[in-house]
C-alpha cells in the first residue's frame, strides 16, 4: 500500500516497477487504484530476513508455512494505490489494517510532503492492529468486514493481528530534475525516529533503486507474515 501526499509520486513508482514505464503527465489518483506482480522470491534473502527477524525461534526456516524448498519461488504481490487527499480519508482508512506493508513517500523537492509525515503516520496508526509510533489514538479495527479483510492476504494478516505491516520511507524524485530541499540526512533521521524503519532514495523517472526498494519489502513481508515462527 501507498501513503504520502498529493503529487509525490505514488501512482508513478507503482506503473514504474508493475509495468515497467513512467508517465510523466500528472494524473491525480481517485481514490484508489491497483497494481499487481509476479515476484521472484529469493530464498537466500529471505533467510538473511528470517535470521533478523525479533522473537523468532530458533526452529523457524524457509521450510515454514510456505514450504518452500526451491532457490526461488514466485510470488503474486498486489498493490493498492490510494489517492492522498483528504476526500480519500474515508476510502484509505479501511485498507490500513489488511495490509502487509506500506510505502510512507514523500517528494524531496517539496518541503510540505516531507513536513507531512508525521500526519501520514498518526493516519496509519489510527488504524493498524499495532502501532509503530504512539502518535496518535488508534481508532477500532475495521476487522474482517472490510474490503481487503476478506481477501487471502488480508486473512493472512488476520491471522497475525499482533503484527504491525513493514513500512519503509521512501524519498521519491532524486533525479533533480527538481532542486532538492529535503537532505537525504533529513529523510534518515526522521525514519529512524520512527521505529528505524528503512529508508530509500528512489527516482520513479529513472527508474533509480526502485527494483531494490520492493524487492527488500517483499522479503521482509514474508519474512513477518508468511513464515511459521
Amino acid at each position: 500500500m501507498t501513503a504520502g501526499n498529493s503529487g509525490v509520486g505514488k501512482s508513478c513508482l507503482i506503473k514504474r516497477y508493475c509495468e515497467g514505464r513512467f508517465v510523466s503527465k500528472y494524473i491525480p489518483t481517485i481514490g484508489i487504484d491497483y497494481g499487481v506482480k509476479l515476484v521472484n522470491v529469493n530464498v537466500a534473502k529471505l533467510e538473511e530476513e528470517l535470521a533478523n527477524r525479533p522473537n523468532r525461534s530458533p526452529e523457524a526456516s524457509s521450510s515454514g508455512s510456505l514450504a518452500i524448498t526451491r532457490p526461488s519461488t514466485a510470488v503474486r504481490v498486489n498493490f493498492w494505490d490510494v489517492a492522498g487527499g483528504k476526500e480519500a480519508f474515508e476510502i484509505r482508512n479501511e485498507f490500513y489494517a489488511p495490509t502487509q506493508g506500506i510505502l510512507l513517500i514523500y517528494n524531496v523537492a517539496d518541503l510540505k510532503s516531507f513536513e507531512a509525515l508525521e500526519a501520514w503516520m498518526e493516519e496509519i496508526n489510527s488504524f493498524i492492529t499495532v502501532p509503530i509510533v504512539n502518535t496518535a489514538a488508534r481508532r477500532p479495527s475495521m476487522g474482517g468486514s472490510t474490503m481487503t479483510g476478506n481477501t487471502p492476504a488480508g486473512r493472512e494478516v488476520g491471522a497475525v493481528m499482533d503484527q504491525s505491516p513493514v513500512i519503509f520511507l521512501c524519498a521519491n524524485k532524486v533525479d533533480g530534475a527538481a532542486p532538492r530541499v529535503v537532505t537525504e540526512e533529513q529523510g534518515r533521521r526522521w525514519a529512524e525516529a520512527h521505529g528505524g524503519m528503512e529508508y530509500f532514495e528512489v527516482s520513479a523517472s529513472t527508474d533509480l533503486n526502485v527494483t531494490t526498494m520492493m524487492d527488500k519489502l517483499f522479503h521482509r513481508v514474508i519474512a513477518r507474515f508468511m513464515i511459521s515462527k
